[in-house]
């Protein structure tokens, strides 16, 4: 995801030579006497792929204070000595604003576009159910940006009153860990995040994802998708059709274009009503289906845009 390095200590715990913390909290064998033993897992970055790192950010702020124990158990235990130092480190690291913020503003992100990476990776994808999150991300992320700050303040605020966690005054100079650098422009906390996380993070994640799926990529795929065979071929749709032709000018000729006008009409009727096209699950599926009927000698401009697509 799109944030600074502050937020890989919650993906990286086990790069950094904890993997007692987490080994321990999957298999529920540590209790802190804050109420440790529940069902709730810290989840591992990487188990479930894209919703791995919602689910990771999810658990770790569910059970932030039982980690900060397991932590703090690390850091007084005199076995442990290799780990103490990092182990106090990262409790550094985790019982700041900064952090905070930007786990929250992860999980948010990582909410809105969850459901489009898992429909992403879906073997029996529906392109235009993809195609449709991805507009409904856009509209998410594009309206957290323009009225979604103080709600994620306040409910960061909120969660470091709870753990003890000093809140910086918002209009106050913002100080960065570490050494400042030379000439370094000054700036307040709100600017600081506000502007060069918040509007930063957000910007990104949306140029990420017009990059990806621009206007000319999504029509292409939804054209694509109405030769999908599924449900009957539900999606079917004879002008998107026509206008893929467009995609592959180099292909079709306008008088192709014609007969595939044509072709088209008597396609989908044999393909609904031929036992042999029921209960297909994606063009390939279809591709396939027609060369073993020999449907691809019958409506060869047709099965020219399966293999095009």
């Amino acid at each position: 995801m799109l944030l600074d390095h502050r937020v890989n200590v919650v993906i990286c715990l086990e790069r950094n030579n904890l993997k007692k913390i987490l080994e321990a909290l999957d298999m529920g064998e540590i209790s802190t006497g804050r109420g440790l033993n529940q069902e709730t897992n810290l989840k591992r970055a990487g188990d479930t792929r894209w919703s791995s790192h919602y689910n990771t950010l999810l658990s770790l702020i569910n059970m932030f204070g039982a980690v900060i124990d397991v932590l703090e158990l690390i850091g007084r235990d005199a076995s442990s000595t290799s780990h103490r130092p990092e182990a106090h480190d990262i409790i550094d690291r985790l019982l700041s604003f900064d952090f905070l913020l930007s786990l929250f503003l992860m999980k948010k992100v990582s909410a809105i576009t969850n459901e489009l990476y898992q429909e992403l990776q879906r073997k029996d994808q529906d392109i235009v159910n993809a195609m449709t999150l991805v507009q409904v991300s856009k509209i998410q992320i594009q309206s957290l940006r323009e009225s979604g700050w103080s709600s994620l303040l306040d409910g960061v605020t909120s969660f470091c009153e709870k753990h003890g966690v000093d809140i910086p005054q918002m209009d106050a100079k913002y100080v960065a860990r570490g050494r400042r650098r030379r000439n370094e422009e000054e700036r307040t906390n709100l600017n600081h995040y506000k502007i060069e996380t918040f509007y930063t993070v957000l910007d990104m994640q949306l140029g990420e994802l017009n990059a990806r799926f621009s206007d000319s990529a999504m029509e292409l795929l939804m054209c694509v998708s109405c030769l999908d065979p599924s449900n009957s071929f539900s999606h079917y749709n004879k002008e998107k059709l026509l206008r893929l032709v467009d995609f592959y000018s180099e292909d079709f000729t306008e008088f192709d274009k014609c007969k595939l006008s044509d072709q088209l009409d008597d396609y989908i009727v044999d393909m609904r009503q031929s036992k042999d096209f029921f209960g297909l699950n994606g063009i390939s599926d279809l591709a396939r289906i027609m060369v073993d009927t020999r449907r691809n000698k019958v409506y060869p401009l047709v099965y020219l845009l399966l293999t095009l697509a």
